[in-house]
């Protein structure tokens, strides 16, 4: 229960810091990133957990959970267990590619998601949520 409990808190704080950006931004061009990106693994500080190990008790895929689109147009979506959020933004979330992943900006702050072994990794007090191209 406490893996499941890890999974919803991750979830949860990487839709606070997407909120968070909401406010400005610029962005755009064709960036390699672009497209879909789905919740693969959360890590709540006591190591990572496969979304896809745990779909049966949550009653949800990763997709279901958490969903990231990094649109063409520089702007960013997402969805929080199965429900759009984007319209919630405003559309002020915009990203772009970095030298080591990609890089949100809303307003004056950023937030740098890192490749790691083909997944994009968003940190955010220490809880990590992984995602995978979808």
């Amino acid at each position: 229960m406490k893996k499941i409990l890890g999974i919803v808190f991750a979830a949860v704080l990487a839709c606070a810091s997407l909120s968070v950006l909401a406010g400005c931004g610029g962005g755009g061009g064709s960036n390699s990133a672009a497209g879909k990106w789905v919740c693969a693994a959360v890590d709540d500080g006591t190591g990572i957990i496969e979304i896809a190990d745990y779909e049966e008790i949550l009653g949800m895929t990763g997709e279901d959970m958490f969903t990231l689109m990094l649109n063409d147009d520089g702007t960013v979506g997402f969805t929080v267990f199965g429900e759009d959020q984007t319209a919630s933004l405003g559309g002020s979330i915009t990203w772009e590619d970095s030298a080591n992943g990609v890089t949100l900006k809303g307003g004056d702050q950023t937030l740098e998601l890192t490749y790691d072994n083909n997944r994009l990794v968003m940190e955010v007090e220490g809880q990590k949520v992984y995602f995978e191209r979808g």
